[in-house]
């Protein structure tokens, strides 16, 4: 399967862009009624999952090479758990946060190197 140590996170790997704006539109025609708004609250809960996992991977991203990362990796992933609605839509902020920002200001190229033993 290959040498998992190197970066196998790329910067072009991630949601397109729009996945902020459809969510956006989601959330407004989840104000209808009838089948829509049960097929936009549906939809809405598959884009919030999906930038709940987004937000995940900006962490790892970001943790890499940290002292703490194990922690704080184990932190949120419990507290995502134990406390599921809150800390997973804190999460799933960060991964909007991240489709917010211009692609040049995302993840660099050359990451901090992670530790051997995490």
């Amino acid at each position: 399967y290959g040498d998992w140590s190197s970066d196998v996170c790329s910067s072009d790997l991630g949601l397109p862009r729009w996945t902020a704006l459809a969510l956006i539109a989601l959330c407004g025609l989840m104000f209808t009624s009838g089948a829509m708004r049960v097929f936009a609250a549906t939809a809405a809960a598959a884009f919030v999952a999906a930038l709940a996992l987004q937000g995940l991977a900006v962490l790892h991203w970001r943790t890499r090479g940290h002292p703490a990362r194990a922690g704080i990796l184990m932190a949120t992933y419990i507290a995502c758990v134990i406390v599921f609605p809150w800390p997973l839509l804190l999460v799933a902020s960060l991964g909007f946060a991240e489709l917010a920002t211009p692609r040049s200001l995302r993840r660099s190229e050359n990451p901090p190197p992670s530790s051997p033993n995490v």
